[in-house]
C-alpha cells in the first residue's frame, strides 16, 4: 500500500543540459507504481546474480575493486576502484522491494560542495531532485573512483527515437542506525546526471525507501540506464541500493502519473517544403508545421547538407545529387513528442539536356519533350508558340523553353532569324516564277536601278547560301533564269539589299 505521495513534480524544458528527461515524480513507497507493464530492462531486480547476499559474506561485483568475485548478470558494474565495495543486499539486511535481492553501491565518504568531505552546504532539494553541486563533484579518492564514483548499468536496444518512455525503479539504502539522513545518488539515463535522494531501508525499520518514476525522450535506438554512487554525503547519511528496476512505454505509465507534465498534448507532426520535386542541384526551406506547439525539433535530411537541425524551421537545406529523400521531424514539447518520417518527400531529377532546334522548310522545331514556349529574346514574357515547331514571323533571336516529363526545363541556344525584314511592296517588285520549284526558278524585277542592288538567297536563319551577280541581268530585260538544284528542299528567301531598304521574298523548292 501506499504510505505517502511527495507530490513532487519536475518538469525540465528541453535541449537543455537534461533535456529529454521531462519529469521526475518521487514517492515514500515500496509498492509499484505502474502495474502489468512489460520491463524492457533485463533482471531488474538483481535476482540473477553469483554474488552471495552481504548478510553471509562480502561479495563484491564490481571488476575495479580489489575485492571482486561476482557477478550480477546484464548488468555491468563500471567506475569505482580498489576499495569501492557494491555488494548484493537481501532481505537479511535491508527491505527490498521485489524479489530477494537488491543492489547496494558501497563506496566510504564522498567530497560533495568542495574539498570537505561530508560539506553538503551547497544542495539544494529541488522538488525530487538535488541541484546546486559545483563542477567536478561529488569527489571521491582513487581508490573510489574519483569524481567518476562507482556505477552500475545496463543498455537497452530496440527503442524508438522520438518516444517517450518510463523509467520506474525503487531506491533504500544502509542504515544499521548509524545513516539515518538522506544520502545521493546519480541516474543517468543518456543526457547526463540527474541527482536524486536515497533513504536508509534497514530491516525491520519503517522506512521504505524512494520509488522514482522518470519520464523521457529517447534520441536513439539504445540508451544506457545508469546509476552511480561517490559514496556517503555525510557522516550520518546513507548510500543507495537500487532494486526493481523497470523501463517501459509512456502507454503502460499508470493513470496517477501525468504524462510528462500532465496538461495540454504532445505533438502531431507535420512539414511543408519550399519545394519537393526540382531539377538539379538545389537548396530549399523546409518549415513545421506540427500542432501542440513544440519547443524543440530535431529533423533528419537524408542525402542532404547539412543532414540534421534543431531549428524549427530550417532553410538552406541542400541536396548535391539526384535522387528522392526522406525526411524525419521529431517535435516535443513539456507533454511529449512525435516522430514522423515522410518517405521519398523530396525528390530531386537531372535537368534535360538542353533541344537542339532545327530549320524544317520555314520552322523552326524541336522535339521530345513535353512542353514548349518559343521566345523572341526582346521580349521574354510574351509566350510566341507552345507547340513543338515555330514559323517566325519578324526578324529576331529566337530560342525555346522545353520541358520533360519530370517537369524539368531547360533552354535551347538563341538561333537568329532575318525572314521578316519585309517591305509591303516586295512581292510587286521581286517575282519568283515559278514558286514553288524544282530546280530553276526565274528572278524577275521591277526595280529600275538593279545593277545597283545586291542580291543574294538566304536560308530562314538568315546565312546566305547563294549570291546572284546583278551585272547577268539585261538592261531593260530585268529577269534571270536560276539554276538552285544544288540546294536542298525547304523553304529560302530572294533578299534584295539596295541603300535604304532590304526586301526578301519567300522561295519554296521542293
Amino acid at each position: 500500500m501506499k504510505k505517502s505521495l511527495l507530490t513532487l513534480l519536475i518538469s525540465i524544458a528541453f535541449l537543455q543540459s537534461k533535456a529529454q528527461v521531462c519529469q521526475i515524480d518521487c514517492f515514500e513507497q515500496t509498492d509499484s507504481i505502474s502495474q502489468n507493464v512489460t520491463n524492457l530492462l533485463l533482471n531488474g531486480s538483481f535476482e540473477s546474480t553469483t554474488c552471495a547476499p552481504f548478510s553471509v559474506g562480502w561479495n563484491v561485483y564490481c571488476p575495479n575493486s580489489a575485492a571482486y568475485n561476482c557477478d550480477v548478470l546484464n548488468w555491468t558494474c563500471t567506475g569505482g576502484g580498489t576499495s569501492s565495495y557494491p555488494l548484493i543486499f537481501s532481505a537479511a539486511s535491508s527491505i527490498i522491494a521485489d524479489g530477494l535481492y537488491g543492489a547496494y553501491m558501497g563506496n566510504a565518504f564522498s567530497e560533495n560542495c568542495g574539498a570537505v568531505a561530508g560539506d553538503t552546504s551547497c544542495l539544494v532539494d529541488n522538488n525530487c531532485e538535488v541541484t546546486g553541486l559545483p563542477p567536478g563533484f561529488p569527489n571521491n579518492g582513487s581508490a573510489y573512483g574519483g569524481n567518476t564514483g562507482v556505477s552500475i548499468e545496463q543498455t537497452v536496444t530496440g527503442l524508438i527515437p522520438g518516444n517517450i518512455y518510463v523509467l520506474e525503479f525503487w531506491t533504500g539504502g544502509e542504515g544499521f542506525n548509524s545513516y539515518p539522513n538522506r544520502g545521493l545518488f546519480g541516474l543517468d539515463v543518456g543526457f547526463g546526471y540527474n541527482y536524486l535522494r536515497c533513504k536508509g531501508t534497514t530491516a525491520g525499520s519503517s522506512d521504505v525507501g524512494i520509488r522514482y518514476v522518470v519520464q523521457f525522450m529517447t534520441n536513439s535506438t539504445s540508451h544506457t540506464i545508469k546509476f552511480t554512487n561517490w559514496g556517503h554525503i555525510c557522516s550520518s547519511c546513507t548510500e543507495v541500493m537500487v532494486d526493481h528496476v523497470r523501463l517501459y512505454t509512456q502507454a503502460q505509465l499508470s493513470p496517477l502519473i501525468s504524462p510528462c507534465g500532465g496538461v495540454g498534448a504532445a505533438p502531431v507532426v507535420n512539414i511543408a517544403s519550399s519545394d519537393t520535386i526540382w531539377c538539379d542541384k538545389q537548396a530549399i526551406d523546409f518549415t513545421d508545421l506540427s500542432t501542440n506547439m513544440p519547443t524543440s525539433w530535431m529533423w533528419y535530411f537524408t542525402g542532404a547538407t547539412p543532414s540534421t537541425s534543431t531549428d524549427q524551421n530550417p532553410v538552406g537545406i541542400y541536396y548535391p545529387s539526384q535522387g528522392a529523400f526522406s525526411v524525419t521531424l521529431v517535435a516535443c514539447n513539456a507533454i511529449g513528442c512525435d516522430s514522423v518520417t515522410f518517405v521519398n518527400f523530396v525528390q530531386e531529377f537531372p535537368s534535360p539536356v538542353p533541344p537542339v532546334v532545327s530549320v524544317i522548310n520555314d520552322s523552326l522545331c524541336v522535339s521530345g519533350y513535353v512542353t514548349y514556349q518559343w521566345f523572341e529574346t526582346g521580349n521574354l514574357t510574351n509566350v510566341l508558340s507552345t507547340n513543338s515547331c515555330f514559323v517566325p514571323t519578324v526578324a529576331g533571336n529566337y530560342f525555346v523553353l522545353v520541358t520533360d516529363t519530370n517537369g524539368c526545363e531547360v533552354a535551347s541556344g538563341t538561333v537568329p532569324v532575318t525572314v521578316s525584314i519585309y517591305e509591303q511592296d516586295a512581292l510587286s517588285k521581286i517575282k519568283m516564277i515559278p514558286n514553288p520549284f524544282d530546280d530553276i526558278t526565274s528572278l524577275e524585277f521591277t526595280i529600275d536601278d538593279v545593277h545597283n542592288t545586291a542580291i543574294s538567297i538566304v536560308d530562314v536563319t538568315g546565312r546566305e547560301v547563294m549570291t546572284v551577280d546583278s551585272k547577268n541581268f539585261q538592261p531593260g530585260k530585268n529577269k534571270l533564269q536560276l539554276n538552285l538544284s544544288l540546294l536542298n528542299d525547304g523553304v529560302y528567301f530572294c533578299k534584295v539589299s539596295m541603300q535604304n531598304k532590304v526586301m526578301m521574298v519567300k522561295l519554296m523548292k521542293r
